[in-house]
């Protein structure tokens, strides 16, 4: 039977069936590869011999699905007739029997979207099964689908370019499908004398199958950009992870290169407290022997200094009014060492901004400036001595000065003071300024300073200049 006298009604009434079948594929397909376990074949496929088995086997499975969801037509009776799968053998068909289905749809999408393996695979499966079937054209029916599988899944391979958009896919598939029914009406007509009713649906059967392809092909593009942007979105996470891990161990360091520094203020502290208790003793022991009654006042006021002390023995800063009070002790100390006669030739003045009051500082800053004065520049034949201590806030940063009018310091050992320890037994040894040094070296990297301006016999300034916020 000529196709082209079928009544326009018969198209009518079973194109709704195609369509439902086409959308029921449609949707089967796009949940099953909303799978994660089945998109990670997919896109493995190209590259994994056990990703294209899984992925053949998947659109093979789809494709004999859709061959028997199809519409089946017995085309032996004048006009067709159309069949309910249910009336026959579902796996063996009746020698006049087509099927109208999307077999071709499933084994085109797998070669377009995993390569010529996968389409190879999924063409063999479902034509072996459509063969197996029987029905009308069964052996070149199954060849046509193999062929059409690995056709696209060539084109894939060799034309990518081709497949990059819905037009390209729309007209290589146009190109395929096309073909398959040109081929498969040439073979009913030499087989059978005539075309069968099934030709009757190569538009409606083509169009499905070809936009069949293109919205497959969609879904899987969407797929793939959606996994496109979830590695995207992975790798900004991550990436800000990493930046996150690098800040902490930024500050790892940063508290590892803190604590080194701490502990090794605290060893030049711990250096710089005994260089003050041997002083101590010292003194104490001179007292003894000339001035037993200054001695005991002396012992009593070194234990009031170094209880003091020991409030803040673990910090490695102190605020200056912390200083100032202890260099006020310390003074008496020293006072008391020197003994009644030369104490009462001193005069001494401590001027401090109250905006000083509050910086920290190092501990023993103060007193250690002001210890050298007492150890070695005061002269007890010179009639009057002056000693004035004075912190002010200037524009290059806390300015801190010891100025005295005692001996004064040689030149030679002016030039190494708070530069190297330097030991002698009659100028200023200068171990703990170069201690100090060390410390606020360590504290405040380059940004203090210590200077020393003395002349002989007329006195000597120490000022020590430490930055703002430090």
């Amino acid at each position: 039977m000529n196709f082209s006298q079928l009544p326009v009604w018969f198209y009518l009434q079973h194109l709704p069936q195609l369509l439902q079948s086409f959308c029921l594929l449609v949707v089967a397909a796009v949940i099953s590869i909303r799978i994660e376990r089945v998109r990670v074949v997919l896109q493995a496929a190209h590259r994994d011999w056990r990703s294209a088995v899984i992925a053949s086997v998947y659109f093979g499975v789809l494709a004999i699905i859709s061959n028997h969801s199809g519409i089946l037509i017995n085309e032996a009776v004048q006009g067709g007739q159309v069949l309910d799968w249910a009336q026959g053998n579902f796996f063996k068909l009746e020698d006049r029997y087509a099927v109208l289905g999307f077999r071709y749809t499933l084994v085109i999408t797998a070669g377009f979207t995993a390569g010529p393996w996968v389409g190879l695979g999924a063409g063999i499966m479902a034509g072996l099964e459509r063969y197996l079937c029987g029905g009308s054209t069964p052996v070149f029916s199954g060849v046509s689908t193999v062929v059409l599988g690995l056709g696209a899944g060539l084109v894939q391979y060799y034309r990518p370019h081709w497949l990059a958009t819905a037009g390209g896919i729309f007209a290589v598939a146009s190109i395929g499908i096309l073909g398959q029914r040109l081929a498969l009406s040439l073979a009913t007509t030499l087989y059978f004398g005539e075309q069968g009713v099934a030709m009757g649906f190569v538009l409606p059967i083509k169009l499905l199958s070809i936009l069949g392809c293109v919205v497959f092909f969609w879904v899987l593009r969407d797929l793939d950009r959606e996994r496109i942007e979830k590695a995207a979105q992975t790798a900004i996470l991550e990436k800000l992870l990493a930046e996150q891990e690098c800040e902490q161990l930024k500050s790892a360091v940063q508290q590892a290169q803190l604590h080194a520094t701490q502990a090794q203020l605290g060893i030049l502290m711990a250096q710089i407290e005994p260089h003050f208790l041997n002083n101590c003793f010292n003194n104490l022991k001179a007292l003894i022997r000339t001035e037993p009654d200054l001695a005991r006042d002396y012992v009593i006021q070194l234990a009031q200094f170094f209880n003091a002390t020991r409030q803040f023995s673990s910090a490695l800063t102190i605020s200056v009014r912390q200083e100032v009070a202890q260099l006020q002790r310390y003074i008496h100390l020293q006072r008391l060492a020197k003994g009644r006669d030369l104490s009462a030739k001193l005069t001494t003045d401590i001027i401090v901004d109250d905006e000083l009051l509050d910086v920290q500082i190092i501990p023993f800053s103060l007193i250690c400036l002001v210890e050298n004065v007492f150890q070695h520049g005061l002269d007890a034949r010179k009639p009057h001595h002056q000693l004035l201590i004075s912190g002010t806030v200037q524009a290059d940063g806390f300015i801190f000065k010891v100025i005295d009018n005692g001996v004064g310091i040689s030149p030679e050992r002016l030039a190494v003071l708070g530069k190297q320890a330097v030991t002698s037994a009659g100028e200023g040894g200068g171990v703990a300024l170069f201690q100090l040094v060390q410390s606020y070296g360590l504290w405040a990297k380059s940004a203090a300073h210590l200077s020393i301006d003395s002349q002989q016999d007329n006195g000597t300034t120490v000022t020590l200049t430490l930055p703002h916020g430090g």
